[in-house]
């Protein structure tokens, strides 16, 4: 965990705005995992978190939330049930992490 935070700044310094980088994960990397199954919408709150507790260089948290949860909404309305299920278990963990948080 070490050597990424002392890589993670270089990788991200030609990346020119904030914004598209939360969209980007949501669309591309969390969408298609949550609704694939139960783990791996586990896997994207735990990828979250980590990215939250990295502090990505211009990745904005709560963008990168609410791109994910607006691409979900969309979603549910034309998923199986198994999808829903996993979307289901996603905002759940989602839930968790942050009641996590509040208690702090």
């Amino acid at each position: 965990m070490d050597h990424i935070k002392r890589v993670l700044p270089a990788l991200f310094e030609s990346i020119p705005e904030e914004t598209g980088i939360g969209s980007f994960i949501s669309y591309y990397c969390f969408l298609p995992r949550i609704l694939n199954s139960a783990s791996d919408a586990l896997y994207c709150v735990k990828f979250l978190t980590i990215l939250s507790e990295l502090k990505v260089p211009k990745m904005n948290f709560l963008n990168t939330l609410s791109a994910t949860l607006r691409s979900l909404m969309g979603a549910v309305q034309c998923c199986t049930l198994n999808e829903s299920e996993n979307i289901g278990i996603f905002i759940i963990e989602l839930f968790r992490l942050m009641d996590k948080w509040t208690d702090v």
